[in-house]
């Protein structure tokens, strides 16, 4: 767990083994940044310094109102709503509520399904209006309507009604592309979680689409009381896709980031390779050129970028070349083994870049590195491309780097959790239990 939280924290290691991106001019600068003038040591009190600002920013995150408020409502649920059908309603509903921390695609993931799409409308007709819990018989009163829902329900102890659930906003248009049935495709909706008249949590989700049903552009925001903002865009034309998104706290961001892809990207060209039900390069190679990516922590970045169409160009002249050879055996014939790993480390380093580096001096702390590897079996030895992040002086940056010099953030980080748990009533096998 600590080195997981860790690595997150020094954005590196999950960053530079899964970023494969394009890339625009600023973040080239960022890839071809000059390192850091500091020592391995120095790395280590720098990143745990960066980690412990990031753990003051969110520690707010240990006792947001809107959870204790979400176990209660959703208990009252279970008890209180014997309707079976209006309880399945009303679940999906709520749960970018319940997830919210997860609610990172908005409407695009409530798109996904065509059977929970094509029917929100009829739930709103069929089970829409307020909900208010009447705690002398341990049920809610429905007084009805199409628009909303609304849940009034106590929060926590209180022997009131003092928390409001609000569901609404939701328009929509039909499908233009598939006739077999009625498709609804979301454009807006909100959701709003109250105690009192303070609001503990909005969610507010937006969409527009294309003549061909694609989403042009959607966006969700959602906003605590503890003064926390995330806020995500994925936009779409068949010539570039785009996703970014930050969490910021007092409109201060601490964590940001996004990627794009440029490339043949039209309704027909992807359907055609999804169609071919493959992910083998062939394909590939028809809808990318170039991805891009790159993810900020506190004062942390790491970017990356894939040049894929040239990458696909200068593997297919290598294998045309060197497809006869074994690179991974212990082959000595000329060219030697040694020699074709050398050229495909350095098709990789040409074509799959990745930097992490500090933000604010645009200095770099580690590299991505393809490199030549000599490998043994206790009978034979060979060589094989491997890759690391390296340093200055070609040490690597992996989970030994997080072994030893992380004392001060390793204790702030186990007392957040426990704080955290006991806050949220989480136990050890992750199970939630309601106020």
């Amino acid at each position: 767990m600590k080195k997981i939280a860790k690595a997150t924290i020094a954005c590196m290691a999950t960053c530079m083994a899964l970023v494969f991106y394009s890339c625009d001019e600023k973040t080239t600068d960022d890839l071809n940044a000059d390192y850091a003038d500091f020592t391995i040591q120095q790395s280590k009190e720098n990143l745990q310094s960066e980690g412990m600002a990031v753990l003051e920013k969110i520690d707010a995150m240990k006792d947001m109102e809107w959870v204790s408020s979400v176990q209660s409502l959703m208990g009252l649920m279970g008890m209180g709503m014997q309707d079976e059908e209006i309880n399945n309603a009303i679940s999906p509903l709520l749960a970018p509520l319940a997830n919210a921390d997860k609610n990172i695609m908005g409407i695009a993931t409530l798109r996904a399904s065509s059977n929970a799409m094509d029917s929100l409308s009829n739930v709103f007709k069929k089970f829409g209006g307020t909900y208010t819990y009447n705690a002398g018989v341990d049920t809610f009163d429905y007084s009805r309507s199409t628009t909303h829902f609304t849940i009034s329900f106590p929060i926590g102890e209180s022997t009131t009604n003092n928390g409001t659930l609000t569901i609404d906003n939701y328009t929509y248009q039909y499908s233009k592309t598939i006739e077999s049935t009625v498709l609804e495709m979301p454009r807006s909706l909100r959701m709003t979680l109250k105690k009192g008249n303070t609001t503990l949590l909005s969610l507010i989700m937006s969409a527009s689409y294309r003549d061909d049903d694609m989403p042009s552009m959607e966006n969700t925001v959602i906003t605590f009381k503890e003064g926390y903002i995330f806020d995500q865009t994925a936009n779409y034309d068949p010539k570039k896709v785009s996703w970014d998104f930050s969490f910021a706290l007092n409109s201060q961001k601490f964590f940001q980031g996004g990627c794009d892809m440029d490339g043949t990207l039209s309704y027909d060209s992807i359907s055609a390779h999804l169609n071919e039900n493959t992910l083998e390069e062939n394909t590939m190679d028809r809808l990318f050129n170039n991805m891009n990516a790159s993810v900020q922590l506190g004062n942390i970045k790491a970017v990356g970028k894939v040049t894929y169409a040239q990458f696909l160009k200068d593997k297919q002249a290598f294998d045309e070349t060197y497809g006869g050879y074994r690179d991974n055996g212990g082959y000595n014939a000329e060219p030697t083994q040694e020699a074709i790993i050398d050229k495909k480390c350095a098709i990789y380093n040409k074509n799959v870049k990745a930097t992490l580096l500090y933000a604010d001096s645009k200095k770099a702390i580690a590299k991505l590195l393809f490199y030549k590897k000599n490998q043994e079996d206790g009978y034979n030895s060979w060589f094989k491309m491997d890759s690391k992040a390296a340093f200055e002086d070609g040490t690597s940056l992996d989970g030994s780097f997080f072994d030893e010099g992380f004392s001060q953030f390793d204790t702030a980080l186990d007392n957040f959790i426990a704080e955290m748990k006991a806050n949220y009533h989480i136990t050890n096998d992750q199970t939630t239990q309601p106020n």
